[in-house]
């Protein structure tokens, strides 16, 4: 379930790079993903990664993840913790 709210709710994204990093998801949903989030902030990069160990036995198999900065991170740190909490 994508929160494109959390992602637009972040003041001041730098649109230099995206990571779109996941547990060997279907390629067609990774191709969806990177489409809406290229939709809603236009990054300059989009990564496509796998994600570790640590998160695959953790999480399982079918997680993704939208990883971004910010230009001042504390502020989009809080929350996105608030918001997943």
């Amino acid at each position: 379930h994508m929160r494109p709210d959390i992602m637009l709710s972040c003041p001041d994204v730098n649109t230099r790079r995206v990571f779109i990093t996941h547990t060997k998801c279907d390629k067609e949903l990774v191709n969806q993903v990177r489409e809406k989030v290229c939709s809603l902030i236009p990054f300059e990069e989009v990564y496509e990664t796998t994600a570790g160990c640590v998160i695959t036995s953790h999480c399982g198999p079918n997680t993704l993840g939208v990883l971004f900065e910010t230009k001042n991170s504390s502020d989009c740190a809080q929350k996105l913790y608030l918001e997943n909490v």
